[in-house]
């Protein structure tokens, strides 16, 4: 057995193949197969290259490319459309592939366990899902043991490598519901992010205030410190992704180091009320971003495995809609835009008082000012890459996009109060066609960006991040040869 992670069981026992939650990455020869198991998380997968004769698997893309001698093709700008449609699919898509510059491409396996056997045969093995909560009190309990289990697993003393537990906090519900867990499990760490807003109506989302209510020992940073970072900062966050909503994180690199982080999103996707969230398979059509993919290449580099633990159970957010919006869960509902009753519940009950948290939402992760450092080295490398010359006059409208831009358009309907309830109605209607939709189905909504004054040039973040980390992966010579593959 190998593994960089964490799962819901007895670590002794090894039964990752009936374990619910999996946290990193974990494989097991099993008879005339290997199997691995991905992390129980829409953001983070396994990337793997397949040859004639043998399998190249790693929870790192840029070690991936670096080991297998290959590249990102430059002339492809679309991988963001294809990670964001990778994500939108849900359980319905475990699948991906990427091109590379060779022709040879990448593929990516989401959640799913899967195995190859002694002829390289390539099977999907769909992870065991709980049984469905029928309360509140039953969610919370499986919701609460999982939790424990994991980090229990995580700590363990029989490991060689042992993460503490340690938690994000905010003054929003995701954070501050899975820090109440968190702290039951034991845990007595957190870190969370002060954010002072120019307009003076909205909070400061820093979770100090709550954390030290539930016991925990909090390490409180400016969101905007890492701007002060003199390196690179962004690039290990854009080499999962190009959009390194995580960089605020690369300051509290001492605190997060061997830790098993728990970390709030996306628990709006199963804990919010909106009808929109009312969806099977865990399928997001309107998903606009893979921010919380940022992290994985700097987790990696710190020994550090990210914890969603909404992810627990959230193959049924149809029954947790349900038990939300039940007649039990009515003391816990404060109306509006904003309002979770399953989180306030936990969080209140836990000691917390109804106006510290959840009265408005702030965000974990937005798009970030790069750093001048950034800036400088991004340009440099975008002047000297090949990329397109149709790139570089600027993106044009395909037609096959207007399908995708109708429905962005419904999904803005579905979310403005003005046009209620038919806006809704229109969305949830269309979602199996939007799902039927050509892999670059975000390429419209990332139009409607650029008019919002973002530049096109961000989607070569990602094979700029790519190639700034690959150094780090460098094999010795003698591995190179042994792992060389014939193209």
């Amino acid at each position: 057995m190998f593994f960089a992670g964490a799962w819901d069981g007895s670590f002794q026992e090894s039964a990752l193949l009936s374990s619910h939650t999996v946290v990193g990455s974990c494989g097991q020869c099993l008879d005339d197969s290997v199997y691995f198991f991905p992390p129980s998380d829409m953001y983070l997968w396994l990337n793997m290259i397949v040859t004639e004769t043998k399998v190249l698997v790693s929870n790192s893309l840029a070690f991936l490319l670096s080991s297998a001698q290959e590249e990102l093709c430059i002339e492809y700008p679309d991988y963001h459309f294809d990670l964001l449609h990778f994500r939108r699919w849900g359980l319905r898509k475990p699948t991906c592939e990427l091109p590379t510059k060779s022709g040879r491409s990448v593929q990516l396996v989401k959640w799913e366990n899967f195995s190859f056997d002694s002829q390289l045969n390539f099977k999907i093995h769909s992870k065991p899902h709980p049984a469905e909560p029928q309360d509140f009190q039953e969610y919370f309990e499986h919701l609460s043991r999982s939790v424990k289990r994991t980090i229990d697993n995580a700590n363990d003393h029989s490991r060689q490598v042992r993460y503490r537990p340690k938690t994000t906090i905010s003054t929003g519900y995701d954070s501050t519901t899975l820090s109440v867990l968190a702290a039951a499990a034991g845990c007595r760490e957190a870190l969370t992010f002060s954010t002072q807003h120019q307009d003076l109506t909205k909070s400061n989302d820093s979770g100090l205030k709550i954390g030290q209510l539930l016991g925990l020992q909090v390490k409180e940073y400016p969101r905007r410190a890492y701007q002060d970072l003199t390196n690179l900062v962004e690039a290990e966050f854009s080499a999962s992704m190009p959009r390194p909503g995580g960089a605020p994180m690369a300051v509290a690199e001492p605190e997060v180091e061997g830790s098993i982080l728990l970390m709030g999103r996306p628990g709006e996707d199963f804990w919010g009320l909106d009808e929109i969230y009312n969806l099977p398979d865990l399928i997001c059509p309107d998903a606009q971003n893979t921010a919380g993919s940022s992290y994985n290449e700097f987790f990696l580099r710190t020994g550090t495995l990210q914890f969603r633990a909404a992810y627990i159970g959230a193959i049924h957010r149809l029954a947790l809609q349900r038990i939300s919006l039940s007649k039990e869960m009515m003391p816990w509902r404060i109306g509006g835009t904003y309002d979770r009753p399953i989180c306030r519940r936990i969080v209140e009950e836990a000691g917390v008082p109804r106006e510290m948290f959840g009265q408005d939402k702030q965000g974990g992760s937005a798009i970030m000012k790069l750093t001048d450092a950034t800036l400088e080295d991004f340009q440099q490398f975008y002047e000297q890459a090949e990329i397109p010359e149709w790139f570089r006059s600027g993106i044009r409208f395909r037609g096959k996009d207007l399908w995708d831009g109708f429905i962005h358009l419904t999904h803005w309907l579905s979310a403005t109060r003005k046009f209620q309830p038919q806006g809704k109605q229109l969305y949830k209607a269309l979602i199996p066609l939007t799902m039927l939709s050509s892999r670059k189905t975000q390429r419209a909504i990332n139009w409607g960006l650029r008019f919002r004054g973002l530049d096109w040039r961000f989607l070569y973040l990602f094979h700029w991040g790519i190639e700034r980390i690959k150094p780090r992966y460098q094999l010795p010579e003698e591995f190179s040869r042994n792992l060389k593959i014939t193209r």
